[in-house]
């Protein structure tokens, strides 16, 4: 039983630390990989992927508790961007801010699959009793400056500041009653209230804490800002990248063939034929691969074309109903 309980107390400190993990995103649009506070890992980009979006969050600041009505963290930035991205591509994440008690947060960094680096500022935490602590900067395209802590007032103390799209400062705490929290994701202030005098942490990614109110006594404990944190999310997909489509006549036939660069969640292939170019016809259809990243080719013969003019063109059909055309030949 002791060796047991060592290994396991053993685990218990390393997972205080940060955890390294690697994602592949799904091929599906909404598909996603999310970091928390204190994560890092790479996520790799699969083929078939065109487009991603990244939402970063830094860490909110903490708010004192260990004396009567106090004012509120700030919020940490806020950044999205959406990115163009090729198979391989990848999105190092190097640090998730963490949320520490009456403590400035901090910064969430990461490589974008454009190799740019990009740092998150994380809200700070109170410097003095009336000097709410500031959000963190946002300056430049992509970026939202983390709202400020909202200031004591009276005997109640400020909200924390919010993060994120839209984010707003926390409100001032004025008549006893506690400043609210910012919107989104900062903790309301405490009031003059015994039993409403704690402060509320934060409620969302990288939100402020608010501020402890007037209690009995010393008041109650610091609390910590919100961690930081990553969403990498598949926003577009090419179901099947063409590489080419070719008809050819052959004795009396049309022999068609074609070549896939990758294929994802493809269902098949119905080989169409058309007269003048407007109304079409099916012929044939042809399974697909389903999800590959390989090479693939199809051929298929239309062996009684019609007199005259042949029109020729593949509707390329998912798994889901959804469905685009090829080129005409």
């Amino acid at each position: 039983m002791k060796k047991i309980f060592t290994v396991f107390f053993v685990c218990m400190i390393c997972a205080t630390w940060s955890f390294a993990q690697d994602c592949t995103l799904g091929t599906s649009v909404g598909d996603e990989c999310v970091y928390e506070g204190g994560e890092t890992g790479t996520v790799t980009i699969p083929a078939g992927v065109t487009s991603i979006s990244i939402k970063a969050y830094g860490a909110g600041g903490g708010s004192e508790g260990a004396n009567n009505h106090r004012p509120g963290g700030g919020g940490g930035a806020y950044f999205t961007s959406t990115y163009t991205v090729t198979p391989g591509a990848t999105v190092v994440i190097t640090q998730v801010g963490v949320g520490v008690a009456f403590a400035n947060g901090t910064p969430t960094t990461f490589t974008a699959p454009n190799g740019a680096p990009i740092s998150v500022d994380n809200g700070d935490a109170p410097t003095a009793n009336n000097s709410p602590g500031v959000g963190g900067s946002g300056s430049g395209s992509g970026f939202t400056p983390g709202g400020a802590g909202g200031a004591r007032g009276g005997n109640a103390g400020g909200g924390g500041g919010g993060s994120g799209p839209g984010a707003m400062a926390g409100g001032n705490g004025a008549s006893g009653m506690g400043g609210a929290a910012g919107p989104p994701g900062g903790g309301e202030g405490g009031d003059n209230n015994e039993m409403g005098s704690a402060g509320q942490a934060a409620t969302g990614p990288g939100g402020g804490a608010g501020g402890s109110g007037k209690g009995s006594g010393s008041g109650t404990a610091s609390l910590p800002g919100g961690d930081g944190q990553v969403v990498v999310c598949v926003e577009a997909v090419l179901p099947v990248e063409f590489v080419s489509f070719n008809a050819k006549i052959r004795n009396n036939e049309t022999l068609l063939e074609w070549q896939t660069a990758s294929e994802v969640n493809n269902e098949g292939f119905e080989i169409q034929r058309s007269k003048d170019g407007v109304s079409w016809e099916k012929l044939e259809f042809v399974e697909g691969k389903g999800t590959s990243s390989n090479s693939n080719t199809y051929a298929s013969i239309d062996r009684f074309p019609t007199q005259g003019s042949n029109y020729y063109r593949l509707k390329q059909m998912d798994l889901d109903g959804k469905f685009e055309y090829s080129k005409t030949e």
